[in-house]
């Protein structure tokens, strides 16, 4: 059977990029479809790095997206962007419906969604952004995290390493 989405993140185009400049425009983009709700934006360091700019933006995208929908139209939205040694830590924070516990190990599975505190079957959402976003996010030997609890609100973070060395690479660049 044919999944598309299994293969999405597999076709990583490397780039040297600025993903704070990146991340900061799809931000605002999202921000421009949805004026009812408050977007911040904070970047610090050094935010070069090499990545699929498309990708990143898909995945980046997700995240944001889903913090808009889950989240109250009545606190804000804060993304921040930190440069830091050899990688870039990403962390999307919103207020909402707090994310169940038990549903924390599986919110990055295909076709999982939650609604309350129960899963529910897809409907005009999937539940494939998040797995999309996972496996993207690994492509570029990056990990994907979230935490949620009543007081502190629901937290994806995303650390992606600024160059990921494979062993093709380093037998390409020794030749």
């Amino acid at each position: 059977r044919y999944e598309p989405w299994r293969t999405a993140a597999r076709v990583i185009a490397r780039t040297d990029i600025n993903i704070a400049k990146v991340c900061r425009q799809t931000v605002e983009e999202i921000a421009a479809l949805h004026p009812q709700r408050v977007v911040n934006f904070e970047a610090s360091g050094d935010c070069h790095g090499h990545w699929d700019s498309g990708r990143i933006t898909q995945a980046f995208s997700n995240v944001v997206s889903n913090a808009v929908q889950h989240g109250s139209d009545k606190t804000p939205i804060n993304v921040t962007i930190r440069g830091d040694g050899d990688e870039v830590v990403l962390a999307v924070h919103n207020h909402g419906a707090v994310i169940p516990n038990t549903e924390l190990e599986r919110i990055f599975d295909p076709m999982h969604r939650i609604e309350g505190d129960r899963p529910v079957a897809p409907r005009e959402n999937l539940g494939l952004g998040l797995y999309i976003t996972e496996r993207i996010v690994a492509a570029h030997g990056g990990t994907i995290g979230v935490e949620s609890s009543q007081d502190k609100g629901t937290t994806f973070t995303i650390h992606l390493p600024k160059r990921v060395r494979t062993a093709s690479l380093e037998m390409s660049e020794s030749t």
